[in-house]
């Protein structure tokens, strides 16, 4: 009877073991869906800390830029000269205009037209 009562033995030692592979896989069942809740709340929180900075960020190249303000020139620095040195309040002519103190053609003439012999 020495076999009836090891067979006992084994049979609880077997059942034992059992219910402590089913106590640890429900564990770990439950450390895996509380590893996923980590991991969507650091995602999440990842995103919004990456919005806030870009946000913090427009602001603060916003107000740098609006406070940059073009300062006049003082009296020390004259205005810049005018283009291409012409020096009066009208503009210059357009190019191929006749000067003001040349006369003009006589009535009837035509312009003399160049042809070129190519």
């Amino acid at each position: 009877m020495a076999q009836a009562g090891q067979s006992d033995s084994y049979e609880e030692e077997l059942a034992r073991i059992d219910a402590s592979i089913a106590e640890l896989k429900i564990r770990d069942m439950n450390a895996a869906s509380e590893r996923s809740q980590i991991a969507a709340k650091i995602q999440a929180a990842q995103f919004q800390r990456d919005i806030l900075s870009h946000a913090n960020n427009q602001a603060k190249a916003k107000k740098a830029k609006a406070r940059r303000v073009r300062r006049r020139p003082g009296p020390e620095y004259p205005p810049p000269p005018p283009p291409s040195g012409h020096l009066g309040d009208e503009p210059p002519p357009p190019p191929g205009a006749r000067p003001a103190d040349t006369p003009p053609p006589p009535a009837g003439s035509a312009p003399t037209r160049v042809v070129s012999p190519w």
